[in-house]
């Protein structure tokens, strides 16, 4: 079943190799989404406006977009599990760095080395679980990695919940489960992978191969990022109790764990595209039917359980179409540059969803996420062969 253009030789040790990469890309989410809040949280405490907040918080962003076109170069010359032990090691450096710098201006620095390591072990991971992935079971295997990103960002707000955001022991903590995800890896590395030639390829040649790839990353960064950013504000705006805000955001985020692998099996069955139409209509439909169903539980815990599952269902579809259109040498490129446009979906989303909030409080929240579920359902459809094989 494997082609000989596959980076991967050896499969004596799949499982262990799976659950190596799931568990670095656990890490990943838990780093960004406690990183980002605990660095606002101290920062706010400090008595930083949220202008600087934005422009602090938007670094690892900044970082995945200017390095990520250089990570297939470095995969072709450097074994991946010494890059991903590198990025664990510059991840956990600047954590350190963080926990110990008073200077606001320093931390610009560490913040983006801190998102050059995150991009390391992410497109490393991601393009390591595509090449393992086979066509039968592509979906079913990438819905487990979303389901994994998800728990990871589920993780961050739980910690900082329990421990707080004060002092070093947050800080020692997201050093502590970095460094711990760096021993799984040993059996990644116990298989032969070959990213020879995956620097021949670069970001404009894959969006020209796919562009519609490139657009479902973007819309799932700025679906994504937009609802943990701004959903909590958007229900005490329209007079919902604070717990019952937060109970909302968590409602969303356990869908977004629990449905990834639905939506995976669901593209090993059926057309992706299809799939995918179904997963940015639903996600549509959830953010327009909020405003109607947010003061009626009944109708709202399940919607927006369904909207996590679907929101984040986005880039599961994204991943799962990368394996089915790009194989051999081009595959690092691909899941580059995937990561790269969600990045920049992640710096736009909430600029312009707070924006939109802002300009119509606060249901443009709810039109700038439908819209921009609605247009890469569009898009989609316009580009008929744009998610590979399977369509």
């Amino acid at each position: 079943m494997y082609t000989s253009d596959s980076p991967i030789n050896d499969k004596a040790n799949y499982p262990r190799s799976l659950i190596a990469i799931l568990i670095s890309v656990m890490v990943v989410g838990t780093t960004i989404s406690m990183s980002l809040q605990l660095l606002s949280l101290i920062m706010d405490a400090r008595g930083y406006g949220t202008d600087i907040i934005g422009m602090h918080s938007a670094m690892t962003a900044v970082a995945i977009l200017t390095v990520g076109p250089f990570v297939p170069k470095l995969m072709s010359r450097i074994n991946s599990v010494i890059l991903m032990y590198i990025g664990i090691a510059i991840i956990a450096v600047s954590l350190f760095s963080l926990a110990h710098s008073q200077d606001m201006f320093s931390w610009f620095f560490y913040r983006y080395f801190l998102g050059l390591g995150i991009c390391l072990v992410w497109v490393i991971s991601e393009t390591c679980i595509n090449a393992l992935a086979e066509e039968h079971n592509r979906g079913r295997i990438m819905g487990l990695y979303g389901c994994f990103f998800a728990v990871g960002f589920a993780l961050g707000p739980i910690i900082l919940m329990l421990v707080g955001s004060e002092g070093l022991l947050p800080f020692y903590i997201g050093i502590a489960i970095v460094l711990v995800s760096a021993i799984p890896l040993y059996y990644l590395g116990q298989i032969e992978i070959d990213f020879a030639g995956h620097d021949n390829y670069g970001f404009w040649h894959i969006g020209r191969q796919s562009p519609v790839l490139y657009i479902i990353g973007f819309t799932a960064g700025f679906v994504e990022v937009s609802v943990y950013a701004l959903l909590h504000i958007y229900g005490i705006h329209i007079n919902l109790p604070v717990q019952d805000a937060m109970v909302m955001l968590s409602v969303f985020v356990i869908g977004s764990v629990v449905l990834q692998p639905v939506i995976g099996r669901c593209a090993d069955k059926f057309s992706l595209r299809n799939v995918f139409l179904m997963v940015t209509l639903l996600c549509a439909a959830a953010a327009l039917l909020l405003p109607f169903t947010i003061h009626n539980p009944w109708l709202l815990w399940p919607m927006v359980f369904v909207w996590g599952g679907v929101a984040i269902g986005i880039y599961t579809a994204g991943i799962i179409g990368i394996g089915h259109r790009f194989n051999g040498d081009e595959l690092a490129a691909a899941n580059s540059g995937f990561i790269m446009m969600y990045a920049g979906g992640t710096l736009l989303g909430p600029s312009i969803s707070g924006y939109a909030m802002k300009w119509s409080d606060p249901q443009g929240f709810v039109w700038a996420l439908a819209l921009s579920s609605i247009l890469c359902f569009c898009l989609v459809w316009w580009f008929r062969g744009g998610l590979g094989k399977k369509v």
